[in-house]
């Protein structure tokens, strides 16, 4: 081996050198990242379930806020199917009919 060689190889050796250390200080950050991650995953999955209950629950507000509005709306045909009839009876009285 010459000179220029054994400098080569120098160099190779201080590179990989440098490039452990480099290695070595970014490993934490690749796991605080992959846990960063997990996390984000587990929020969204949280998220999602959050979410298909309050459609759950907003169906079941929806339906009882309805439900005084039906009674209204079954009262008013009653109580319309009440003069009709009435009306009816009354012009069937008028006719003569008993």
């Amino acid at each position: 081996m010459d000179r220029k060689d054994i400098e080569r190889l120098q160099e190779i050796d201080d590179r990989s050198k440098s490039n452990l250390k480099r290695i070595d200080k970014l490993e934490p950050k690749v796991e605080d990242i992959h846990n960063l991650t997990i996390a984000v995953k587990e929020i969204a999955t949280e998220t999602k379930l959050m979410r298909e209950d309050m459609n759950k629950i907003d169906k079941r507000v929806i339906a009882i806020e309805e439900k005084p509005s039906k009674r209204i709306e079954q009262m008013i045909g009653y109580i319309l199917s009440a003069l009709i009839c009435g009306l009816i009876g009354f012009a069937l009285a008028k006719l003569g009919l008993k």
